[in-house]
């Protein structure tokens, strides 16, 4: 799937279970072959208490994002290709610095409760996919 095709998706409203900015960005490694950063690392939480819980045990963010494509082999990259997912620096609505997104081309779009986000950010790790 391209891109454009998959960010012109309806998307479900954004919940804690479901549909938040990385799970949306595990949907869009899967599309490529690839199994499921989040299952790989078991990862389990149900509402934003739980997930920024197991961002911060884990070291942050970019540090869950490591973990789980390295338990995929896909290793990091430092050149960005559309398509490519990184985490990213940027406020998000759960007071964190980091996001999960998906490079454009020209800059990161993100998920967040009203639906998409693109900005340009810089990225603390990525990934092309």
């Amino acid at each position: 799937m391209k891109l454009a095709g998959f960010l012109a998706q309806p998307r479900p409203v954004w919940d804690w279970v479901q549909h938040d900015c990385c799970r949306w960005v595990d949907r869009w490694v899967q599309t490529h072959g690839h199994g499921s950063p989040i299952a790989a690392l078991g990862l389990i939480y149900d509402s934003e208490r739980s997930a920024m819980r197991r961002i911060a045990e884990s070291g942050g963010l970019a540090v869950l994002w490591q973990d789980g494509m390295a338990r995929l082999g896909i290793m990091p990259t430092d050149v960005l290709t559309v398509g490519a997912v990184g985490v990213i620096q940027r406020s998000t609505i759960c007071s964190q610095d980091e996001a999960a997104a998906i490079w454009t081309g020209e800059r990161w779009v993100t998920l967040g409760l009203r639906g998409l986000d693109y900005a340009p950010a810089g990225h603390l790790k990525a990934w092309s996919v």
